[in-house]
């Protein structure tokens, strides 16, 4: 299932709470608006992963919902940083190791300060 970064958002702020979250509180966090948030729960209240409380109107992860976050492992798309490729990590340095860069490989514009 393709998700937004808006519903993984929403999806992994529900998984943490212990409480489930009001809608406005999408709002105050990210500037969600009305509509995207009743979009997310209409979607997520017929795949039976949420359900909306009558009494206070907040949203909750049912049993099928928190298991659905567990195993998608959730991430966002511009999290540029968690989807590093192989071939561009290396070993992380110890404190004080020297470290000689590759100029070849640097910016010109780094190069002519």
């Amino acid at each position: 299932m393709k998700l937004s970064n808006e519903e993984i958002r929403i999806l992994k702020d529900l998984y943490r709470s212990s409480d489930g979250l009001s809608p406005f509180v999408f709002f105050q966090r990210y500037k969600y608006s009305p509509a995207v948030v009743f979009e997310f729960s209409t979607k997520f209240s017929e795949l039976n992963f949420i359900e909306v409380s009558k009494s206070s109107g907040k949203f909750n992860l049912t049993n099928g919902g928190r298991d659905f976050v567990l195993k998608s492992k959730l991430k966002l798309s511009n999290d540029i940083y968690s989807n590093m490729p192989e071939g561009c990590t290396q070993p992380a340095l110890k404190v004080n190791e020297p470290y000689l860069p590759i100029f070849s490989k640097l910016p010109k514009e780094l190069l002519n300060l």
